[in-house]
């Protein structure tokens, strides 16, 4: 999967909607380094049959993301695939991931949904990924969380990509134009 010079440009529209000023003057004052951060929910944090597991992934001080596109896979815990959860578009046969998915953006104190999603609205496969309309743009220093519910009887290895920028520049003119501490 590639980024493309749309994601670059949408990029820099969410930072200028973030911080105040156009595409253009964000585009002098920040620079985008293609990045993906994961999330691995597998042993020893695999997501146990019937339960309810958070883990997170932090954003360094030295930088924002933005998060562009998400992907998933999900295995049995020995990692073999699981025929019958192949995720949405991937080419296998597929029936409905009984995970369910919370997103939390602690540098905004804000969850991206009311209540628990089917996972498949977040998370697409690496041949389909799942394109977020608007980049989320996460704070420097800030921690995203991501809660998953097994609604299954069996255990499960599940792994998220959160593929994207970080977004390099004058971290403490950042924090002064969004009133971040």
């Amino acid at each position: 999967m590639q980024l493309s010079n749309d994601d670059i440009t949408a990029v820099f529209r969410a930072i200028a909607s973030r911080l105040g000023g156009s595409p253009a003057d964000a585009e002098k004052r920040w620079w985008l380094d293609p990045f993906i951060f994961t999330i691995n929910f597998v042993t020893p944090f695999q997501l146990a049959a019937s339960a309810t597991s958070t883990l997170t992934f932090l954003v360094q001080s030295d930088s924002a993301f933005a998060i562009c596109k998400t992907t998933f896979t999900i295995a049995d815990v020995n990692n073999d695939a699981v025929a019958n959860l192949q995720p949405y578009g991937s080419g296998a046969a597929s029936s409905i991931v009984a995970v369910i998915v919370s997103l939390t953006d602690s540098g905004s104190g804000r969850a991206l949904q009311d209540n628990p999603v089917p996972i498949d609205s977040y998370f697409g496969t690496a041949q389909f990924p799942r394109l977020w309309p608007v980049p989320k743009v996460l704070d420097p220093n800030s921690v995203f969380s991501t809660t998953l519910q097994n609604l299954d009887a069996t255990a499960y290895h599940v792994r998220l990509a959160f593929h994207g920028y970080k977004i390099f520049g004058n971290i403490r003119e950042w924090y002064s134009r969004n009133n971040v501490r």
